[in-house]
Parts: C-alpha cells; structure tokens; sequence
C-alpha cells in the first residue's frame, strides 16, 4: 500500500493523505476547491463567514479548481484523468451549479 501526501495539492483539511494506492488501484480523498498556494477558494467562498449565509460564488471557476487539484495528486501517484474510473461530487446547490459544473467537466 502506498499514500500520497502531495505538496501541489491543497493541505487536507483532516488527517488523512490525498490518496491511497492499494495494488492496481488508487483511491483519492475528497479534494475540494481550495488553491494549494493560498488555501483560498476561487470564485468565492459558498458562505459568508461572518454572517454563515449563502454568498455568490462561481461555481466554474471552484470545478476548476477542483479539477487541477485532482490532476496534481493523480500525477504524483503516476496517473491521469484517463484513468479515472469513477467521480463522485458535492454541489451545494444542484440546480444552480450543475450546468457550470457539467460544462467544465466535460
């Protein structure tokens, strides 16, 4: 078993490393938006963090961000997106976000 803990990647937020490779398969963690750099979240964040309400945010600019994080740890692990088996993903607001989200994944 081999674990990635990748540099180009954002910090996880728990203790846990960005992905696990288990024989031929690599599993990643959940990877959110956040730059590696700035820890900052592109597009804005979701919710304001004085007042804990919804915000404006770009849900294209966060979905690429998201994409770019991924693709760092499957480089690290030796991998790709043409590898990707399965995707999985959290969209705060399904009708809002699923049209950018959709358009920047394909």
């Amino acid at each position: 078993n081999d674990a990635f803990d990748v540099e180009a990647a954002p910090r996880p937020v728990g203790a846990y490393v960005h992905a696990k490779q288990v024989g031929e398969t690599l599993y990643l963690a959940g990877i959110g938006p956040r730059h590696p750099e700035t820890n900052e979240v592109p597009g804005g964040p979701v919710v304001c963090a004085e007042t804990n309400q919804p915000r404006e945010y770009d849900a294209a600019a966060q979905t690429r961000q998201v994409f770019d994080n991924i693709r760092a740890v499957l480089d690290a692990a030796g991998s790709s997106l043409e590898h990707v088996v399965d995707v999985q993903c959290f969209l705060t607001n399904m009708e809002r976000d699923f049209p950018a989200f959709n358009k920047v994944y394909a």
